[in-house]
């Protein structure tokens, strides 16, 4: 084999390797997307499974303005008896509940807290309670 054939046939194997690679992400990708549910029946499933399950059909509540947020679904859910609404999560597939999502946010600077100091500690001096004796002698 010369030096031409020799680079053609690894082009063809890294070529056939990347589009491989390529159809079995595309694939995955499809099938998740097929799986997802629509923002209607999310709003459907949801509100079943809170009234059913989690209040046992003891109060309706109102779940409202189910939109895309990633691979997880942002909504509104107003419980009877309790003030305003809250903001809660679920997954695309309706598997999954999240009651309470926390944006994970950083700030610009780390302040100090109270009492901290950033100066550097000293040894406590040695007690003659904390010197160490001499050795017991075995017998």
């Amino acid at each position: 084999m010369n030096k031409t054939t020799t680079l053609r046939t690894v082009l063809v194997f890294l070529l056939g390797l990347s589009v491989g690679f390529a159809l079995t992400q595309v694939g995955h990708y499809l099938d998740r997307k097929k799986r997802y549910l629509s923002m209607d029946d999310l709003t459907k499933r949801v509100t079943k499974y809170v009234d059913e399950e989690m209040f046992e059909g003891r109060v309706k509540v109102k779940v409202s303005e189910m939109q895309p947020f990633g691979s997880v679904a942002k909504f509104k859910i107003q419980i009877p008896g309790q003030n305003g609404t809250y903001t809660s999560y679920v997954t695309r597939e309706g598997n999954l509940l999240f009651p309470q999502g926390y944006e994970i946010k950083f700030s610009a600077k780390p302040t100090p807290k109270a009492g901290v100091t950033s100066q550097p500690t000293q040894k406590p001096a040695a007690t003659p309670s904390s010197q160490p004796t001499s050795k017991p002698k075995a017998k």
